[in-house]
């Protein structure tokens, strides 16, 4: 009873506040002082971690449950929970050791060689093996482009299991980025061999590894997950081991469309639900919900045509890099949905976390850097005379119609242009039209955007491409469309990619980016952000990123609220 006065003693008074943390102690029946912790904030009662309850994600129809071979989104991020990878990529892009507890390459870069944890077990006890690797891989290069993961493996010549705990891939040409393509779902070949892909959604449920395993399927309604009791990770004990999942049970309730996804998180029917940037604002105030945002894979950039007869003066390209506030396009037009780049790495990467800028707004230097190149202003606006003709400051910038966003962020950089005595005006054209001007070359400037890959290979913008690995279709842009060519440049991505040490490796990729800040074919803007939108009831580690959305889900755990 005095437990249960106090802590009502200590609710009263936090509840006149927005949020309270305090400590209470009271005595249990035998008289033992016992300290808890409370924390309260918007009604939501904190006491720490607890074990239990059920979490409840968002998926539109699964196509199949066989990780490997969905085209679902949804599906992809909820196997996770399942199913586990070699290796998996952390927020700064390393790669994080998983079902193979470390690896090896040859001195020529050609033979890789993943060593496989031997304490594992698939959910219905048989152990993991190198053999499910194979199988996996075999799966994956044979499925005739149905699997996303293929791209991950197509540089592989050759493959196999060594042994029990070995596996090994021989690739074509060297890449020292090889770890972090393994990081598709390894599936069991004692299962998969038995079992079709149409037959898994009809309740035979494939084991996994993960910390969650498959309970059942009910229709088109819900898939259920229940915690895995014995899963490795919590067994192992090791220096990186982590504790069993706090939640027991996980519904993935199944909608009919993805815009189905906010309606169920307002009606409360799902506890967290992904947004892209254009949900950003609606969403950041709300009282019941916690927003955290993280860089996506999208990046904007303005495309230079260097073959153009005035932007093939770089000074002109570097007094417009001097011009443009990408920090105010992100405040003024897209308030929290974005953040500053200048190359198609992601912030925070470990080969981009310097935070070295190439190009502050410097008007002064703008203007320097053009008077030098020849280039007179007169009344506002400058020209020179080429190749015995009078050439102006003016340009066309190239937009797609139907993206509203970029239509914002091109008049803002036209209107900061302006200020230079730089006219620019913006065109907008259908994306076929605008792609075969630029095919054409007949072209100024064109400002677009792509999905960049999953290993920091800038060669597909700058580059006469390495190992051709090719960002994301239908996000425009995925390729050299500038017309840019530096033999420098092509050198430094083969050393980047024969490259196994780290240190050295970042030392070539900021030397790189050093040269092509100096050339400046294209102007990086900014990778949108995306985040996550949780309930206040659901706490722990909540820290997703764009290569792993349920982060931490085993030590989340669930509120009274």
């Amino acid at each position: 009873m005095k437990r249960v006065l106090l802590f009502l003693a200590v609710f009263a008074v936090c509840t006149i506040f927005t949020s309270c943390n305090t400590t209470v102690q009271y005595q249990d029946e035998q008289g033992q002082n016992i300290n808890m912790n409370i924390y309260i904030n918007d009604n939501v009662i904190d006491k720490g971690v607890t074990r239990g309850g059920t979490l409840n994600l968002f998926t539109t129809k699964p196509d199949t449950l066989n990780p490997i071979f969905t085209r679902n989104v949804y599906v992809r991020d909820f196997s996770e929970l399942v199913f586990e990878s070699l290796v998996k990529l952390q927020k700064n892009q390393n790669p994080l050791p998983v079902l193979a507890d470390r690896w090896s390459v040859s001195q020529d870069g050609l033979v890789w060689t993943f060593h496989i944890r031997d304490d594992v077990k698939w959910h219905d006890g048989e152990p993991l093996s190198a053999e499910d690797v194979e199988f996996t891989v075999n799966e994956i290069l044979n499925s005739e482009g149905n699997s996303v993961y293929k791209s991950n493996l197509q540089g592989v010549t050759s493959f196999g299991a060594i042994d029990r705990n070995n596996f090994r891939i021989v690739i074509g040409q060297p890449n020292s980025f090889q770890a972090e393509l393994m990081t598709f779902p390894i599936i069991p070949k004692h299962y998969f061999e038995k079992y079709q892909d149409n037959s898994l959604l009809t309740g035979k449920l494939p084991p996994g590894t993960g910390p969650y395993r498959f309970k059942s399927i009910e229709g088109d309604k819900a898939i259920h997950l229940v915690a895995n009791e014995n899963w490795w990770n919590a067994l192992s004990n090791g220096e990186d081991s982590l504790e069993q999942p706090y939640i027991e049970n996980i519904d993935i309730k199944i909608y009919h469309a993805p815009e189905d996804a906010l309606n169920a998180f307002n009606l409360k029917e799902i506890d967290v639900a992904f947004i892209d940037s254009s949900d950003l604002e609606r969403y950041k105030d709300s009282v019941h919900t916690s927003l955290k945002t993280y860089p996506s894979r999208n990046f904007e950039f303005i495309a230079f045509n260097v073959n153009n007869k005035v932007l093939s003066d770089r000074g002109v390209r570097q007094a417009i890099a001097y011009t443009i506030d990408r920090s105010k396009i992100i405040n003024n037009v897209l308030p929290g949905r974005g953040v500053v780049s200048e190359i198609p790495v992601i912030p925070g990467s470990w080969l981009n976390d310097t935070n070295i800028s190439f190009y502050n707004v410097d008007h002064i230097k703008a203007r320097e850097i053009l008077t030098q190149n020849g280039w007179n202003e007169d009344n506002g606006k400058w020209s020179k005379k080429i190749n015995g003709r009078r050439e102006y400051l003016s340009f066309e910038l190239l937009i797609n119609d139907e993206n509203l966003l970029r239509k914002s962020v091109a008049d803002e950089i036209a209107q900061q242009l302006k200020t230079l005595g730089i006219e620019v005006t913006v065109i907008q054209m259908n994306w076929d039209q605008m792609l075969e001007k630029i095919e054409s070359g007949k072209y100024d400037m064109a400002l677009m955007g792509c999905t960049v890959p999953q290993i920091p290979d800038i060669s597909f913008l700058y580059g006469t491409s390495y190992l051709n690995f090719t960002p994301s279709a239908g996000y425009a842009g995925a390729r050299n469309i500038s017309g840019y060519s530096n033999p420098d440049i092509d050198n430094y991505i083969r050393r980047i990619f024969n490259e196994t040490d780290n240190d050295r490796k970042k030392a070539l990729f900021i030397n790189m980016t050093g040269i092509i800040a100096d050339d400046v074919p294209y102007i990086g803007l900014y990778f949108s952000n995306n985040a996550v939108m949780y309930r206040k009831t659901i706490r722990g580690t909540i820290d997703s990123y764009i290569w792993d959305r349920y982060n931490e889900i085993t030590q989340w755990y669930i509120t009274e609220g």
